[in-house]
């Protein structure tokens, strides 16, 4: 007995003098893994210099703290510098000197109460700065100051304003997640990575009624689903509509790569069909926003659009989602990842229509194009928050952009003519409305595919405007063509279409007033307008896409291709037909499209090899091509190709429609609800 009671006492001993030899817990080592990150990332630059400048009361004199500015608010360089101090202090010498410089520029900074106009910055950008400075010091923060940062963490809060559904709700709950495991709550990181998880789901009805439209307590505009993930794979940040797929909807991809990856083989492991539904998101929604897997497509630019840099899709989103994958869908992950390393070119084609967000997209190896639109269920555009993007009113009224390799439009933002986007018909205004939000007013809005080609149907209205016209676009692997009839406005400006304006490739001809080259690609007018083209450098500066920002005054200078047809003043039922052709060199338009038939109750095209032929029926009727007459019940749009046909319901008010190929009738269940608007295939049809 004595000799087990000694025993046990020496381990007992032991366990309290050898506390280190214990494993670590799955959490704890979870935890080490965020803080070497942290410290692997933070950056030591300049912090001599930052210390030597810095005041005896903590602050910088060259900081103004009372500014409270909503785009670049100026205070948060504070703590900017005080996580370099940190860094240096930990990744370099423990100096003494840095260290009463960092608790100096703390107690500083919760004593000036620093706030800013926009809430994003006291919610969840100054918080998010704190966070890095208390992984970075971690057991070396101040104590005097530990209460006061674990403060300014907790207003880092899934449950609060900054985690309102939408593309901040997986960035905040990330950041709520990494909060609570430096102060080692590990109930609270539970329940965060938990909160994760929901967020992989398409947006349902019922999250209306939850929905506040971020702190204005307005409805959602879209009467078919909330925030968040879409059914058609797209992403919606607010209740405006506006497709927001590779801007906040990214957030959702990191943050599953992110800690998919950091939990994987834990108890706290995501569950693999939540893990499943972002890697759909990312392969059918982000990917399928993108030029060559690579760029992000014009088209669908936002706010970002007047931000300076190129624009590229991130290579760690399927780097990171390959990680966890667990074998499901990893061929077309490590495609992705061979595309965006340049390791082999892009060689996939297909087209979609996003048929919650109004965008259309076709894509294959030798080029890229999109339409963005938008309807009575959502709105033209991304409000210009802070003063980004202030003159995008009309990107909504049919943006058509082509890429081939991806930085066409990039650079423009100081010269861009933003009354002339390409693919809209637009009045040449020289001031823009206010209020360049607007929830669209076009019932008749949408698209018809197969997955490999289609067309694109907008009945424009113009929000602004006594604007209007009927605009159909038609997607072929060797081009497109474009129709416009019934244009007509009362106002008093000039009514232009615009086919194109990006950089000009410097090798801009014509061939007569109807057909002109730029990069290879062949603009040709098929109905008589003439082309009119512009191709001179600029000069400008962001002030012309911006206000309010740090780089408002920057110059930038491009060489810009513009190509337009005028309609002229106040036009009645004027009309155009163009064709793009990408790479056609001597090709013709006529060579390989045939317009069947433009005006306001019927647009269509069709091959000249009469394989496949696309409709626009503005109204119920009958139309023939060369492969007999095909005649429908309600207005739609039809795709006829390789012996199949395929319909959809741009207005998404009809739950049938008849349709009838060389007299056979079909009766075909359209979707409705979340799904009212996508293609599907009219049964019983065969070659």
């Amino acid at each position: 007995m004595k000799r087990n009671v000694l025993l046990n006492l020496a381990v007992a001993v032991v366990g309290l003098i050898l506390p280190g030899c214990q494993e670590k817990s799955t959490i704890e080592k979870v935890r080490d893994q965020v803080r070497k990150e942290y410290l692997e990332d933070a950056v030591t630059d300049h912090a001599a210099e930052i210390l030597r400048k810095q005041e005896p009361d903590g602050s910088w004199a060259d900081i103004d703290y009372q500014d409270r500015s909503r785009h670049t608010w100026i205070p948060s360089e504070h703590l900017t510098r005080l996580n370099i101090l940190a860094a240096s202090y930990e990744k370099e010498t423990k100096d003494p000197a840095l260290y009463r410089g960092i608790v100096n520029a703390l107690q500083f900074w919760f004593n000036a109460k620093c706030k800013s106009d926009n809430w994003w910055h006291n919610d969840i950008g100054a918080p998010q700065k704190m966070l890095s400075l208390a992984w970075i010091l971690d057991e070396d923060l101040p104590e005097e100051c530990r209460e006061d940062v674990c403060r300014v963490l907790k207003i880092i809060d899934s449950d609060s304003g900054p985690g309102r559904p939408g593309g901040d709700r997986p960035k905040v709950i990330g950041d709520n997640a990494k909060a609570a495991l430096f102060m080692r709550d590990w109930e609270e990181a539970s329940r965060q990575f938990r909160y994760l998880e929901q967020e992989a789901h398409i947006a349902n009805p019922e999250e209306i009624v939850r929905d506040l439209g971020g702190f204005t307590g307005k409805k959602n505009a879209n009467p078919t689903t909330g925030r968040g993930l879409q059914p058609d794979m797209s992403f919606h940040h607010r209740s405006d509509g506006v497709d927001n797929t590779n801007t906040y909807g990214v957030a959702l991809i990191s943050q599953f790569a992110y800690w998919g990856d950091k939990l994987k083989d834990t108890e706290y492991a995501l569950d693999k069909r939540e893990i499943q539904c972002v890697i759909d998101f990312f392969l059918e929604g982000s990917l399928k926003h993108t030029v060559k897997d690579i760029w992000l497509e014009p088209g669908s630019w936002n706010r970002d659009l007047s931000r300076p840099g190129s624009k590229k899709l991130s290579a760690d989103y399927a780097i990171g989602l390959k990680k966890i994958c667990g074998g499901y869908r990893e061929d077309e992950l490590d495609d992705a990842i061979a595309v965006q390393g340049g390791k082999k070119d892009f060689d996939k084609s297909w087209c979609k229509f996003f048929w919650c967000s109004q965008y259309f997209i076709f894509q294959n190896p030798q080029y890229t194009a999109s339409v963005r639109m938008h309807s009575n269920i959502t709105s033209n555009i991304e409000y210009p928050y802070n003063g980004e993007a202030i003159h995008s009113h009309f990107r909504g009224d049919g943006a058509s952009h082509l890429s081939l390799d991806g930085d066409e439009y990039n650079g423009l933002q100081a010269v861009f003519d933003f009354s002339m986007i390409p693919g809209t018909t637009s009045l040449r205004v020289k001031d823009f409305p206010p209020k360049p939000q607007r929830l669209g007013k076009s019932v008749f809005v949408g698209g018809v595919t197969d997955g490999k080609r289609g067309a694109a149907a907008f009945d424009f209205i113009s929000e602004f405007y006594d604007l209007s016209a009927r605009k159909g676009w038609f997607f072929f692997d060797n081009g497109y063509v474009c129709l416009g009839a019934g244009i007509r406005s009362t106002e008093k400006e000039p009514v232009v279409t615009t086919l194109e304006q990006c950089n000009s490739a410097g090798d801009v001809v014509s061939s007569g007033d109807r057909i002109v080259f730029n990069n290879g690609v062949r603009y040709e007018s098929l109905d008589g307008n003439t082309l009119h083209f512009l191709d001179e450098v600029m000069t400008g500066t962001f002030a012309n896409a911006v206000s309010g920002t740090t780089y408002d005054n920057r110059k930038d200078t491009a060489r810009v291709f513009k190509l337009w047809i005028d309609h002229g003043i106040r036009p009645q039922d004027k009309h155009y037909a163009y064709a793009v052709l990408p790479g056609a060199g001597t090709t013709l338009a006529a060579d390989l499209f045939k317009v069947l038939c433009n005006d306001t109750a019927l647009q269509a095209v069709e091959s000249t090899d009469g394989k496949t032929a696309m409709f626009i029926f503005y109204e119920a009727g009958k139309a023939s091509w060369s492969g007999g007459e095909v005649q429908v019940s309600v207005p739609c749009t039809l795709l006829l190709t390789e012996g199949k046909a395929y319909v959809s319901d741009p207005s998404r008010t009809c739950d049938r429609v008849y349709v009838s190929l060389n007299g056979e009738k079909h009766l075909v269940p359209l979707p409705v609800w979340q799904h009212a608007g996508e293609s599907v295939a009219v049964p019983n049809v065969s070659s």
